[in-house]
């Protein structure tokens, strides 16, 4: 008797997966790094700590640009469905889950959210304000680091170092909501909201359908992006099975 099937839907690819994954290393040496150099931490530390600190900094800095660079080379149109999405005009759904957007955050189970393409009104808010504080991160990353001894005016490396500095503050409030909702705090996510980004890339079809209810209709009616998944089985168990049936 056939086994019973699941269907999953693919979320992320696994080249989006792996852009993302990198953005979190490079981002967390330059936080740990950029702690030392731009706050008074530093003083406590050797010369040689420091050295070795802004280096590793500005070689992460310089790993974080290429690893946004590539992806935009490689995959251009994931860049432009980010764009699409982020700047995608908003309806009457879109501004209700505004609406109760932080009231659902805090207490999700007395609310039940409008229907929500690929990307949620509340994650469009989140993704423009995490996009522009990295690009900012990066423009004003690369001033400092020219730095006045290479023709920066002193007062414009200041204005940048303090523009800096407000990134990162701006940037761990963003980081907060971002670990509360991807780190399996959120409970209306749970453990599996991990999986999403950081495993297979897939939701299964009652999450999708919960969450995302438009994007996961649309994506079950064309089937391109859906995985039948055999009961017992997870998508990455079901994906390596599916390719040893190709290659026997």
């Amino acid at each position: 008797m056939p086994r019973q099937t699941v269907n999953w839907i693919e979320r992320h690819s696994s080249q989006t997966r792996f852009w993302h994954f990198a953005n979190m290393v490079f981002v967390f040496i330059l936080a740990i790094t950029g702690l030392f150099l731009f706050t008074p931490l530093g003083h406590y530390l050797p010369t040689e700590v420091m050295l070795w600190g802004k280096i590793i900094h500005r070689a992460a800095g310089a790993f974080f640009i290429a690893n946004w660079l590539l992806w935009i080379i490689r995959k251009p149109s994931d860049f432009a469905h980010t764009l699409k999405n982020i700047f995608k005009p908003w309806d009457e759904n879109d501004k209700n889950f505004m609406k109760y957007f932080f009231p659902y955050m805090l207490n999700a189970d007395k609310y039940h959210m409008p229907r929500q393409t690929f990307v949620k009104s509340g994650q469009r808010v989140s993704d423009f304000s995490m996009y522009f504080v990295l690009f900012m991160f990066a423009v004003t990353g690369v001033v400092l680091w020219i730095g006045p001894t290479r023709g920066i005016p002193q007062w414009l490396f200041d204005f940048f170092k303090m523009g800096h500095d407000i990134c990162f503050m701006g940037w761990c409030i963003l980081m907060v909501f971002h670990i509360y909702l991807g780190a399996g705090i959120f409970p209306v996510y749970g453990k599996q909201a991990s999986a999403w980004m950081f495993g297979s890339g897939y939701v299964s079809e009652t999450d999708g359908l919960y969450h995302w209810g438009q994007w996961a209709e649309e994506e079950l009616a064309s089937g391109e992006n859906v995985l039948e998944v055999e009961e017992g089985l997870t998508p990455s168990q079901q994906l390596k099975k599916n390719e040893m049936k190709k290659v026997s």
